[in-house]
C-alpha cells in the first residue's frame, strides 16, 4: 500500500496538503518542477537508484515507470513526462537533494507509523528498480554503487531524520516487543 502523501490529486499534486518552506519551493521550481510535476520528486529515489552505476538499462526503466503507475501518475501527465526525461538523462544532482527536503517536510507531518509505512515504501520500490537489472543465475542483482544509495535512501542515515525514526522504532517495534517478553516471563514464573 502506497502512503496517501504519495497518491497524487487529479492536478497531479501530493494528495496530501503540505506547506513547504518558501526556499524549497523556490529549489523546486528553479529546477523545474511545478505543482503539476510534484508528484514526479517522489520517485527521485527510484531514478537515483537506476541510475546508480551510471547506466539506466530498459528492466531499470520498467522497473521506475511501474513505480509510477503505482502511484497513480498517469502516462499523458506532466509528472510523467518529466520522470520519462529523467530516465533519458539523469537529473541534476540537485533534484536529489530537494527530495531529501521535501522528504523532511513530509515527515514532519507524519504521525510514526507513517514515517515507518513512507521508510518500507519508498525502500521496498527502491530495491525493485535495483534488483530490475538482474546479475547473473541471481548473483549480483543489486551492485555496491545500487546498494550505496539504497544505504542513502534509508531515511534512518538522513541525519535530520534519525532522531525522530530512531523514536518511531522505540515506541512501535522496541517497546510493545518487551512488553510482550515481559508478560511471557512474568506469566511463566507464576
Amino acid at each position: 500500500r502506497v502512503p496517501a502523501i504519495f497518491q497524487p490529486q487529479v492536478g497531479g499534486g501530493p494528495g496530501v496538503d503540505l506547506v513547504l518552506d518558501p526556499s524549497l519551493t523556490d529549489t523546486l521550481a528553479g529546477l523545474g518542477l511545478r505543482t503539476e510535476t510534484l508528484a514526479a520528486l517522489t520517485l527521485v529515489p527510484l531514478v537515483e537508484v537506476a541510475w546508480a552505476d551510471q547506466h539506466l538499462d530498459a528492466e531499470e526503466r520498467k522497473a521506475v515507470l511501474r513505480g509510477a503507475e503505482s502511484v497513480g501518475i498517469a502516462e499523458d501527465s506532466p509528472g510523467h513526462a518529466l520522470l520519462r526525461a529523467w530516465l533519458e538523462e539523469r537529473p541534476d544532482p540537485r533534484i536529489f537533494e530537494a527530495w531529501r527536503e521535501f522528504v523532511a517536510a513530509l515527515c514532519a507531518r507524519l504521525s510514526i507509523e507513517g514515517q515507518l509505512e513512507l521508510r518500507e515504501d519508498l525502500l521496498g520500490r527502491a530495491r525493485e528498480v535495483a534488483e530490475a537489472a538482474g546479475g547473473f543465475l541471481g548473483v549480483g542483482s543489486i551492485s555496491r554503487r545500487e546498494e550505496a544509495v539504497l544505504r542513502e535512501l534509508d531515511p534512518y542515515t538522513i541525519s535530520w531524520y534519525r532522531f525522530a525514526f530512531s523514536a518511531a522504532i522505540l515506541s512501535v517495534v522496541v517497546l510493545p516487543r518487551r512488553r510482550r517478553l515481559s508478560s511471557v516471563k512474568l506469566g511463566r514464573g507464576t
